[in-house]
């Protein structure tokens, strides 16, 4: 049948305190990461969507995971949401429209790197 695709991104990805705890994977260190990432392979899931809970570091070993398995990360940071640092750590993509200006410098990197925003 013709539709939309339809991506199913599983449980938020979130820190030690998630802000949707019925409706998160919460780590609260690196070694929980890879177990998780193959768990939600398993599961089926098409796309990791990491939250505002997630260090840098949480976040670039989950893409790096994430792309062992075939499934890419797309972040929501709220404030963060267009950063280098975030961009820098391997993401696919934001899941929303950053909520400042993004410095020039921002935006050639998300040409480059051909990060997409998914608002």
């Amino acid at each position: 049948l013709l539709g939309p695709r339809i991506y199913c991104a599983g449980p938020v990805i979130d820190g030690a305190d998630p802000v949707w705890p019925p409706s998160s994977a919460s780590v609260s260190s690196l070694e929980q990461i890879p177990k998780l990432v193959s768990q939600l392979k398993a599961s089926g899931v098409d796309i990791l969507k990491a939250y505002v809970g997630l260090s840098d570091p949480m976040v670039a070993l989950l893409a790096s995971e994430g792309r062992k398995v075939s499934l890419p990360v797309f972040v929501d940071e709220w404030t963060r949401n267009g950063s280098i640092d975030l961009m820098e750590a391997g993401i696919s993509a934001f899941a929303h429209t950053p909520t400042r200006d993004m410095p020039d410098e921002a935006v050639a990197l998300m040409k480059e790197k051909a990060l997409v925003i998914s608002s």
